[in-house]
């Protein structure tokens, strides 16, 4: 029985190395995608301190904006929210995709999920601190699903648009294709992948926005 327990403890602890070492593997190879979220992260608490330090100017703006924001979705229809959401999100990947298509332009995709994060932390904030409850419910119901499904699609944009950019500017810097690289080709079949992705987030922020919408007068 001491035997079998034993095995069955070294078992558990070689399971939870095996488990460990794969997950930092995956973080070093991943380290652009959790550097993109670290930075998405950054601009919503930068979001959120611009609006706790701001003044009433800027409160006033953000009311008034949200209001409007608000009017205008309730009186949409399902395909203009859809159409509205997906236009949104390609505002911020479609200068990734270009940035990732220039030697030079890896350092600016850096700010795409800054400015990102920075409108999410804004709204957010704005919601919560003028609206308590009803506007975190607001947030979580209408606004966190489709940007959850939009920066997750951002992020992986990014992240090719850097790896790209990247190795443009070697080409560029040594005058010889990386072996690895599939080309201009491969790297727009990615993008168009995650422009389903970005699909599926505008479909369910119209979905959403159309059940709960009603739900929710300021």
């Amino acid at each position: 029985m001491d035997l079998r327990r034993n095995l069955r403890r070294a078992n558990g602890t070689n399971s939870f190395a095996e488990a460990s070492r794969r997950t930092l593997e995956s973080m070093i190879t991943n380290w652009r995608l959790l550097l993109l979220f670290a930075i998405f992260t950054a601009g919503m608490l930068c979001g959120a301190a611009m609006l706790r330090q701001g003044d009433s100017v800027v409160l006033l703006w953000l009311k008034n904006l949200f209001e409007r924001y608000h009017h205008a979705r309730a009186a949409q229809t399902l395909l203009a929210t859809f159409s509205y959401s997906l236009l949104s999100s390609l505002l911020l990947i479609v200068p990734a995709y270009f940035c990732g298509l220039c030697a030079v332009g890896f350092p600016v995709v850096g700010l795409l999920p800054f400015l990102k994060g920075m409108g999410t932390g804004m709204l957010s904030g704005y919601l919560y601190a003028a609206h308590a409850l009803k506007g975190l419910g607001y947030s979580l119901l209408l606004i966190c699903p489709g940007t959850l499904f939009s920066t997750l699609s951002l992020l992986l944009c990014c992240k090719e648009s850097i790896e790209t950019s990247g190795r443009l500017f070697r080409v560029a810097l040594y005058q010889e294709l990386p072996r690895e690289w599939g080309g201009i080709r491969i790297y727009s079949l990615r993008y168009a992948i995650l422009f389903l992705l970005c699909v599926s987030g505008a479909l369910l922020d119209a979905v959403l926005n159309r059940a709960f919408i009603g739900f929710f007068l300021f």
